[in-house]
Parts: structure tokens; C-alpha cells; sequence
């Protein structure tokens, strides 16, 4: 009986590992203006050219640094009406100190623990954004990023999102987006969306970064219940002379969001982020609110 009694008892601890294994939840990497017990907070200072010097987010103990140029304000933390956080990243369009080439105002993931995202490696991107209407209503240009994958100084992202260019808007409610890839065999635009203007949208993307041929992929998720487009493309470089001092290009990236584009006088834009969330799993950056299964 006793011998019988020490079986069951160990099957039932077997059976419930099994389940505890099963429901655990997957953790992100990185979570940025997400709604959780550890507030975020923007740090002293003032955003400048050199990365990390001020307005810097710091959330669950890392610091996501800023870097701010031309007329790019310093990232912003504001929050909806039930406390949910969210970023603004805002330019003026003024010329403050002269000629301005660039307006930039980015966070970008530079945790010493992680300082880079490697080559041939699955990752999954969450976020929500959310564009207004005054941003949407000016003509923009054809580079303006608002995230991006970043290889090495001298060379454009490998990997991005971007607002599609346009003489001039007929309907300031929506706007056109563009996931991007570029390597050393191929650049282009790779997935096209109409995006509601004034609107929360949830995007999930998937990125392997490979530049030989055919063997990167980016895949996107629009939304519950909406869409999903996946494509297998090489991006990202690897010959040698792309980088700042001819260097051969590093086989890793950083991430980086906000508003990165070309200077325009006398027009502002605004983006706004929240639930930015990094991880090595599908499941590990599902907002809990969203349903898994309508993702699929």
C-alpha cells in the first residue's frame, strides 16, 4: 500500500509540472512603455546628437537612450485615460540653428547586457501606433523612418518602417506605410499598409536577419483578426566597405523608434508608440489585453 501511495504521489507531482510547463507564461526581452507595477520615467537632461546624454527612458532597470537631431524634440512619457503609458516622439519644423539636415528625436536598445541583436536568429517586435491626423495632413518625403534596424554607422537601416512618401494628402484620416528590407542583393519595400489615422494599430513583426540570398525573413501581423504577410528575402550587409572606414560590416543590429527623416520647414510630426516589446518568442510579446490565437 505504502509503495502504491509513493507512485500516485509522484505521477501527481509529474502531472503537475507538466501543466505548470505548459501555462507558463513567456517573458520579452524588453518591455517599453508597457502598463505594469514598474513605471517608467524619462531621465533629466536635454536629448542631444550624442546618444544617451539626456531624456533617456528608463523602464524595468534598463535605460533605452535617446539621440536627437535638428529640430527633434526629446521623447515624451504621457499616459491614456485607464494609465497606460505611451511615448510622442515630435519635431517642429523650426530652424533653430541654422541648416538642419536631419530631424531626429529615437530611443534606441542599448542594454549592456544586449547591446546588439544577432544575424540568423529569430525575433518578434510588438508595438502599438498610433499616427494623428496632423502628421498624416503635410507632404513627407521618401525617408522618413519611424523604426528601424540599425547595422553600423555610414550605412542606411537594414530593416525599417517607414511613411510612404507623398506629393500631398487628399485624406488626412489615414496614412501609407511601408515595412522595408535592404542589404547588399536587394532593397525595397516589402509590406504596404493603410493605417486609420488617430487610431491605435498593433503591429507583431518577425525578423531574421541573414544577408546571403533568400535566407532573411520578415514577417508582420496586422491587428486582431487581420492581417499576416511573410516574406523571405536577404537583408542585411556583409560585404566589406559598406561601414564608416570601409570596415567589414558587424553580423548584428541594434533597434531603434521614434521619428528619423529628412528636415522639412515649417512642418511638425508627431508618433506615438506604446506596448514596445522585444522577445525571442511569439507568445513572449503578445500584449495580455490581445488574443494569441487571432494572430495565428
Amino acid at each position: 500500500m505504502e509503495y502504491h501511495i509513493k507512485t500516485y504521489r509522484i505521477l501527481s507531482l509529474v502531472i503537475s509540472l507538466q501543466i505548470y510547463i505548459g501555462i507558463a507564461k513567456e517573458h520579452p526581452l524588453y518591455q517599453i512603455a508597457t502598463r505594469s507595477i514598474h513605471k517608467p520615467i524619462i531621465s533629466v537632461g536635454i536629448c542631444t546628437k550624442s546618444i544617451g546624454e539626456g531624456n533617456n527612458l528608463i523602464e524595468h532597470s534598463v535605460t533605452y537612450k535617446s539621440k536627437c537631431e535638428g529640430d527633434g524634440h526629446g521623447p515624451k512619457l504621457e499616459y491614456e485615460t485607464d494609465g497606460t503609458p505611451y511615448l510622442t516622439f515630435k519635431t517642429s519644423g523650426k530652424e533653430e540653428a541654422g541648416y538642419m539636415p536631419k530631424s531626429r528625436t529615437e530611443l534606441a536598445i542599448t542594454d549592456p547586457k544586449r547591446p546588439y541583436f544577432q544575424f540568423g536568429k529569430d525575433y518578434y517586435i510588438g508595438f502599438k501606433l498610433k499616427i494623428p491626423d496632423s502628421s498624416a495632413a503635410v507632404a513627407i518625403n521618401n525617408s522618413f523612418y519611424i523604426f528601424q534596424l540599425w547595422q553600423c554607422s555610414g550605412a542606411s537601416p537594414i530593416a525599417g518602417l517607414r511613411l510612404s512618401p507623398s506629393d500631398k494628402y487628399t485624406d488626412n484620416s489615414t496614412t501609407n506605410i511601408n515595412f522595408m528590407t535592404r542589404g547588399d542583393f536587394s532593397e525595397g519595400s516589402t509590406v504596404h499598409f493603410n493605417i486609420q489615422n488617430d487610431k491605435w494599430i498593433h503591429f507583431i513583426v518577425k525578423v531574421n536577419v541573414n544577408p546571403r540570398k533568400g535566407r532573411g525573413q520578415l514577417t508582420v501581423w496586422k491587428n486582431i483578426n487581420e492581417v499576416k504577410v511573410e516574406t523571405n528575402t536577404s537583408f542585411g550587409y556583409f560585404n566589406k566597405g559598406i561601414c564608416t572606414k570601409g570596415k567589414r560590416p558587424p553580423q548584428h543590429f541594434r533597434v531603434k523608434f521614434g521619428i528619423y527623416k529628412n528636415f522639412e520647414k515649417n512642418k511638425n510630426f508627431i508618433i506615438n508608440y506604446s506596448n514596445f516589446v522585444v522577445g525571442d518568442t511569439f507568445d513572449s510579446v503578445i500584449i495580455p489585453s490581445e488574443n494569441r490565437s487571432s494572430f495565428k
